[in-house]
């Protein structure tokens, strides 16, 4: 009996280190968020270590025993790639859940925090067209919306005049019976006046509605300006040279005015003007300045008279850092040391920062990451101007000594982040058990 207890104690081993560094942390539904019955959610979470290719998503109630069954069983065999797409039945009770997603052989499992499904009131928010959209008479373009919550199956959609009372008739009626699935695609009739209109998706029996923003159609057989930069894949950094460029047709002003505004786009409100009279010749440089806080932004740019005019697409402002720097932090070394003997179930690793803090000193804000498999495996420090790195730091990995490095495959690195959460490097290292871990 005793051999027996023996042998099941060191499979349970076994396993437990076959199992070293495996974990899945769902990152989404985070706790306090809401979710409503009908809305579409993105289930996301990040993986760590060698796992199945292939996960099993549920949707568990708050405080349920293992041995309960899942409120929703809402995937089995999906990638295992940390995200999936899900809208809520509105057949979920409304009340406080957990999202498990884990490997389909169960030896991985992660629990998201708690969250509440909720009964909300259904609404339709419009998304397209936006308040910087010019809708040219002639051109065709996409109606877009979001819905949640329960409602009928079939919208109208109609253009009506911007300001317009409730009692006022549509503009135009552009569909009716239509189904209820997020988009519709429209051409400007030749028959709308120039002018501001708002499009209004409403459910067939009016119980939902939803409204754009106010946009302009345009006559656009005349004078036009096109923004083509910065756009939503040419943003800017902080400190540099932000482009602008335009393409104009017809006659007009040999001069522009260039205005910069937060995104959204609000009609009247108040910009940061760039240029209030520079050449109509398609480009224009702006400094950004090093204080210009990071977020959306758009450009307009217009005549000096205000007679035409267009905006860019939503773009970023970043705080980047300086090619000159990076190529500096490419030459840095990083060396971690963890000790051979005796093999402690969990050491401290110790890293050297000191070359990159003086490097990145008030420069530049983000987070340093070891990265397993070009996988996040742990935050080991901030830097910025209000939480500098030390030039040491030690840190905790939790079962990851220098008996179980000695026969892993895996690659580990560092790896240097924006504050947005964006990779700016990656530096490789060497797992040398009982010696330095070294570039």
């Amino acid at each position: 009996m005793k051999k027996l207890l023996l042998i099941v104690a060191m499979a349970a081993i076994t396993m437990s280190v076959a199992l070293w560094g495996q974990s899945i942390t769902v990152t989404s539904p985070a706790a306090g968020n809401e979710w409503c019955l009908g809305s579409a959610q993105t289930i996301t979470w990040i993986k760590s270590g060698d796992m199945q290719a292939t996960a099993a998503i549920r949707l568990r109630v708050a405080g349920s025993p293992e041995s309960a069954d899942a409120a929703v069983t809402i995937a089995n065999g999906t990638a295992n790639d940390g995200s999936y797409p899900w809208v809520v039945p509105n057949s979920v009770a409304p009340g406080s859940y957990f999202i498990r997603v884990r490997t389909d052989d169960s030896t991985v499992i992660g629990d998201s925090a708690i969250f509440t499904i909720s009964s909300c009131p259904a609404s339709i928010i419009v998304t397209s067209p936006v308040a910087t959209d010019d809708w040219c008479i002639g051109n065709p373009y996409m109606i877009n919306w979001t819905k949640s919550g329960p409602m009928q199956a079939t919208v109208a959609i109609r253009l009506r005049e911007a300001g317009s009372p409730e009692s006022a008739a549509a503009t135009v009626t552009i569909a009716n019976g239509t189904a209820n699935d997020g988009s519709h695609p429209w051409t400007v009739p030749v028959s709308v006046a120039p002018g501001n209109y708002f499009i209004r998706v409403r459910t067939d029996d009016s119980t939902v509605i939803g409204d754009s923003a106010n946009f302009e159609v345009k006559d656009c057989s005349g004078p036009s300006i096109t923004v083509t930069k910065p756009s939503a894949t040419h943003g800017w950094c902080t400190g540099r040279a932000g482009l602008i460029q335009w393409t104009k047709s017809g006659v007009m002003s040999a001069f522009v005015k260039i205005i910069l505004y937060s995104a959204p786009y609000s009609p009247g409100g108040i910009g940061n003007i760039l240029t209030a009279h520079t050449s109509n010749d398609g480009e224009y440089s702006w400094n950004v300045p090093d204080d210009k806080a990071p977020g959306d932004y758009v450009v307009k740019v217009q005549t000096t008279t205000g007679s035409i005019s267009d905006f860019s697409e939503t773009f970023k402002i970043y705080r980047c850092i300086d090619p000159d720097i990076l190529k500096h932090l490419e030459k840095i070394r990083y060396y971690i040391r963890i000790p051979r003997w005796p093999p402690e179930p969990d050491p401290w690793w110790k890293i050297d920062f000191g070359e990159f803090r003086e490097i990145m000193h008030n420069k530049f804000e983000g987070s340093v990451f070891l990265l397993k498999n070009g996988q996040k495996v742990k935050e080991i420090g901030k830097f910025g101007k209000t939480s500098p790195l030390p030039d040491t730091l030690k840190f905790k990995m939790g079962e990851m000594n220098s008996k179980s490095l000695k026969n892993n495959n895996a690659k580990f690195s560092i790896g240097i982040f924006n504050a947005q959460g964006k990779m700016m490097q990656e530096t490789p290292l060497e797992v040398q058990v009982g010696q330095q871990l070294r570039h």
